[in-house]
């Protein structure tokens, strides 16, 4: 049996679906949480992230030092920004830093959210382990 790909929150916690939703909503992975740049970058040294969902408002810290330390750590996790302003919504984070892969509004719908970190998630050659 293969482990859940693990989902590293850097800012804010992920959505959550309760024990009381149907077996299809259940997340496809593991997620944690990390509320400041020092404490991400020690959870880097822990775990295997498959996705590094960073808040560009992050406000302990730089989120783009948070990307270039997984970038470093951990090449092949997907990095997947997000923001509450209009900052980078032009693209440009893409020339910023090689590693991210999405880049979404915090009012996006949470169905949403999770199902585009989850197929992150899968997709990360990091998740590709043996049974």
């Amino acid at each position: 049996m293969t482990e859940k790909p693990i989902v590293l929150s850097v800012g804010f916690a992920l959505p959550t679906f309760s024990g009381t939703d149907s077996p299809d909503n259940q997340q496809s992975f593991r997620s944690e949480v990390a509320t400041s740049q020092a404490q991400a970058v020690a959870m880097m040294f822990e775990l295997t992230p498959a996705v590094v969902l960073i808040d560009l408002g992050l406000i302990d810290g730089s989120p783009l030092a948070v990307a270039d330390f997984a970038s470093y750590r951990h090449p092949d996790a997907r990095v997947i920004f997000t923001s509450a302003s209009g900052i980078f919504s032009d693209g440009s984070i893409f020339n910023h830093c090689a590693n991210a892969h999405a880049h979404i509004a915090h009012g996006m719908a949470e169905p949403d959210v999770l199902a585009l970190v989850g197929y992150h998630a899968e997709a990360a050659p990091a998740t590709r382990r043996r049974a």
